[in-house]
């Protein structure tokens, strides 16, 4: 997803759930930072809105059915960073080389 479609998206997530997160329903902060620049110039904030998977990578039921989209909701960063890391605890260390581009090297 380009910088400004994703910026759009998470505008009208932000609007949608009157600014409060997903799952901890705590505000929200709306950071609109340059499309170019993205996380490199910035100090993260914990109550920072972000863009954040509904279903996991791993549910097999991550995409709308009707149209093929992924569902996206509005969460705080660290919630959005939360949940992320639990998943990757429950990948197998083969899938997480896998998806890293990296190759599982054997015994």
């Amino acid at each position: 997803m380009d910088g400004e479609r994703k910026r759009r998206k998470l505008l009208l997530r932000w609007e949608q759930q009157k600014g409060l997160c997903h799952w901890c329903e705590k505000p929200t902060i709306l950071i609109m930072r340059p499309p170019s620049q993205g996380m490199r110039f910035f100090l993260p904030v914990p109550n920072e809105a972000t863009l954040d998977h509904l279903r996991s990578r791993l549910h097999p039921d991550r995409l709308e059915p009707a149209n093929g989209e992924i569902r996206l909701v509005m969460a705080c960063r660290q919630c959005n960073n939360e949940r992320g890391q639990a998943e990757e605890a429950a990948l197998p260390k083969e899938e997480l080389h896998r998806r890293s581009g990296h190759s599982a090297k054997g015994p």
